[in-house]
């Protein structure tokens, strides 16, 4: 079983990525039910889509665990960097598979956190200015800051 410091940092990422929360829906719950068609509606000119937020989280966990593990080949599977493309073929069926991607990154994620000792917190990763724990307890709260947007993105949206 993880120290006590590890299991809190796993409590973080869970509730922030699948809940149960406090502060209202997770990132993956504000995701559910969401259809393709709805996911791409743009809220406005030079906004983003809740599409293009999945991705840019799932490429955020992607990266904070690249650098807390310190392996420089864990590399995101899609493109450009930090807002990568949707797919050009937009079914539901790709749509299921980005947020399949997103749930695979929050996974990985969290296995490489459950791996770290208590002293490997106070560390920098690799490649980063932060602290493990700093980036760990900034990419949960990365999922709520997006899970927001979500939440706005589907009201302006007419979801």
């Amino acid at each position: 079983m993880p120290a006590a410091e590890i299991t809190t940092l796993l409590t973080y990422l869970d509730q922030a990525f699948k809940g149960p929360a406090w502060h209202g829906p997770p990132l993956s719950g504000i995701l559910r039910g969401v259809s393709a068609d709805v996911a791409l509606r743009v809220p406005g000119p030079g906004r983003h889509n809740i599409w293009e937020y999945a991705l840019h989280a799932a490429y955020w966990k992607c990266i904070a665990r690249r650098r807390i593990t310190g392996d420089d080949s864990i590399e995101f599977e899609r493109g450009p960097s930090d807002w990568p493309a949707t797919p050009a073929v937009v079914t539901e069926a790709t749509w299921k598979a980005d947020r399949a991607l997103l749930k695979r990154e929050h996974d990985l994620l969290r296995a490489a956190v459950a791996k770290l000792s208590p002293r490997d917190l106070a560390k920098k990763g690799k490649g980063s200015r932060w602290t493990r724990e700093a980036e760990i307890i900034g990419i949960a709260s990365h999922d709520l800051y997006h899970a927001g947007q979500i939440g706005l993105t589907k009201r302006l949206v007419g979801a």
